[in-house]
């Protein structure tokens, strides 16, 4: 959160841990990198494999909190194509060189 500049001293912990999230969301989203499944060519259809692969994955496995079936799966579906999280990129602006 201090990294970010919305450090809250008066906040606890894991407030100033979802105020540091937020900062990284608004800047994935300013900056453009903010990308849904679907923009990288995923469709609704592969949210049952997406989910089966992330239950496979060493890291849910050995984890300090394993990852539920359902909680993967909404979090893919929320992942697919969320207009809040992954907006359409905004007209290109072009620039042009006077001379």
């Amino acid at each position: 959160a201090e990294a970010f500049g919305v450090f809250a001293p008066r906040r606890s912990i894991e407030e100033n841990a979802h105020r540091a999230v937020d900062a990284v969301a608004r800047l994935s989203i300013e900056v453009g990198t903010a990308k849904s499944i679907q923009m990288l060519g995923g469709k609704p259809d592969d949210v049952a494999k997406l989910t089966e692969l992330a239950l496979l994955d060493v890291n849910g496995i050995f984890g300090a909190r394993p990852g539920m079936r359902q909680d993967i799966k909404e979090m893919f579906e929320a992942a697919m194509n969320d207009p809040q999280l992954y907006p359409p990129p905004a007209a290109e602006k072009t620039m042009t060189a006077r001379l």
